[in-house]
């Protein structure tokens, strides 16, 4: 309610300075800042029940007098932003016309600040860029960098994100999986089925692939192949 009241205050201070056409002739307002407490006090004073501000005319009987002693001391509160013609003369005549260097500096920006970037397209770029490198790391997952023919090639792990390789820069993409086969393939167990086409290949005629053929034929058994 009252943090207005410095403003106004400086700004009426300022009119009679401030170079116009009409020159206003009225005494400085002070404003006195009160201590804590002192709300209550006015308010038993003036027989209300809360006051915040008292007023004081120049014209109230016995004012100067009992405020003279406090008067020096109580600063006069200016804008001096506005106070940059001279002052009215104690005559009421009029002040000096203003010159060019006590013109206000017309409203301009000093200072503008944005979040949109000077240079949209290399902004759009970069942002299509780490777009890109993003859905890259997302589709390698965890594992390790490796080297492979002079380019850089992410291997996965068996837990890796599928079975697919992952390739940067156009380099060849290896699986862990097949590295260790190509490594070493002698020592890889041979599952059922491999070893039962392994047998099929060393004996061009194995009974088992016989009594296929009779089971489906009803022909009898060959002795050679007993």
């Amino acid at each position: 309610m009252i943090a207005h009241l410095p403003t106004l205050t400086a700004s009426c201070n300022s009119a009679q300075r401030a170079p116009m056409q009409v020159q206003l002739s009225f005494p400085d307002v002070l404003l006195v800042g009160l201590p804590y407490g002192a709300e209550s006090t006015l308010a038993e004073g003036s027989g209300l029940r809360r006051a915040a501000v008292v007023a004081f005319d120049t014209e109230t009987p016995g004012l100067e007098e009992r405020l003279a002693p406090f008067l020096p001391s109580i600063p006069i509160l200016r804008a001096h932003w506005l106070a940059i013609g001279p002052a009215a003369s104690a005559s009421g005549g009029s002040s000096n016309p203003p010159s060019a260097k006590n013109q206000l500096v017309p409203t301009h920006i000093k200072h503008l600040r944005t979040t949109a970037p000077q240079d949209v397209k290399g902004a759009k770029h970069k942002r299509t860029e780490e777009i890109r490198e993003a859905k890259a790391r997302r589709r390698a997952g965890p594992g390790s960098s490796q080297a492979i023919g002079g380019n850089r090639a992410l291997v996965h792990g068996d837990k890796g994100r599928g079975k697919g390789e992952a390739k940067e820069g156009g380099g060849v993409g290896t699986s862990a999986r097949a590295l260790k086969d190509k490594a070493a393939p002698s020592d890889r167990p041979k599952s059922k089925r491999r070893r039962e086409k392994d047998k099929d290949k060393a004996d061009p005629c194995p009974r088992r692939t016989l009594e296929k053929v009779i089971l489906r034929t009803g022909a009898p058994i060959p002795e050679s192949a007993e």
